[in-house]
């Protein structure tokens, strides 16, 4: 079943990288690609706001956290499917996300719901827990994780232990 799942996601994929719908406004970077390592269905789908413009795989900004690799990656490849609701990455300068950059992605974020059908969505900062309540599709909503670091670096521990206790309790 994961096969048939990474095929069709892999798919997807293959136009969603060949989408120009943000041409008009500026030149789209290369879009990072998704992690496909779980061996079953994914459980949760964990929905970021935007891609990073220095990373080529979607890590929705979780692998800023300190020992990333040891506390959260495991987890995260076995039961997760990760996802941004805008998915190309804008240049320098041009990091905002809108409603007009949310409204061009609205087609892929939908697919990707149809296909992966998780049992449950965390939303991880503003826009996506915005795309996620706007088209009335239940979620549960952390903050950014970049917010985290930069804002409330002292309860980081804290988040990333809530985070760990949603992705297991389906």
């Amino acid at each position: 079943m994961s096969q048939d799942l990474k095929k069709e996601l892999r798919k997807l994929w293959n136009w969603i990288n060949k989408c120009n719908d943000c041409k008009p406004s500026y030149e789209p970077k290369p879009k990072p690609k998704p992690l496909l390592l779980f061996n079953s269905r994914p459980e949760v789908m964990i929905v970021s706001e935007r891609p990073s413009l220095r990373k080529d795989t979607i890590w929705c900004g979780l692998d800023r956290i300190p020992k990333f690799e040891k506390v959260l990656q495991p987890l995260l490849a076995r039961k997760c499917y990760l996802t941004n609701v805008v998915k190309c990455p804008a240049p320098s300068g041009m990091n905002k996300i809108n409603k007009h950059r949310l409204s061009k992605c609205y087609q892929w974020i939908k697919q990707e719901l149809q296909i992966v059908r998780p049992k449950k969505i965390i939303a991880l900062g503003y826009w996506a827990g915005f795309w996620l309540t706007l088209n009335h599709i239940e979620h549960y909503f952390l903050p950014h994780p970049s917010w985290i670091l930069r804002f409330k670096r002292d309860s980081l521990w804290q988040y990333v232990r809530q985070l760990k206790r949603e992705i297991l309790d389906n």
